[in-house]
């Protein structure tokens, strides 16, 4: 009966935690240096925000991206942010974007050779 008790006040401990990390919003990529290979502005270009594609054309609503206005801008440090208002947009008609987040840590890594 201990043991059970132990294990269950172990599991409430750790749930408590668990959820304090979750409800506080922890970002691990939180304003960490973000790049991506295809990031629209440059030359500016329209576009239409993803949700828009349920839409009619004709009620779509275009945005301008244009990487030397910052009201216009969508870099990729907007992925890290911590910003519901901001996101990063890539190029028109790029299929394949490589989207790089560095944690600025050097993986630990174990061997155990027993």
């Amino acid at each position: 009966m201990v043991f059970f008790l132990q294990k269950r006040l172990l599991f409430n401990v750790f749930f408590a935690f668990a959820f304090d990390v979750v409800e506080s919003g922890f970002n691990v990529a939180y304003l960490k240096r973000t790049e991506a290979n295809f990031t629209c502005g440059n030359p500016p270009e329209d576009f239409y925000e993803t949700q828009q594609g349920l839409l009619a054309p004709e009620d779509r609503v275009p945005y301008t991206c244009n990487a030397s206005d910052p009201e216009q801008g969508y870099p990729p440090e907007n992925m890290v942010d911590g910003l519901l208002e901001t996101h990063w947009q890539s190029r028109k008609g790029e299929d394949l974007a490589v989207i790089t987040i560095s944690f600025e840590q050097v993986p630990e890594i174990v061997m155990s050779l027993s």
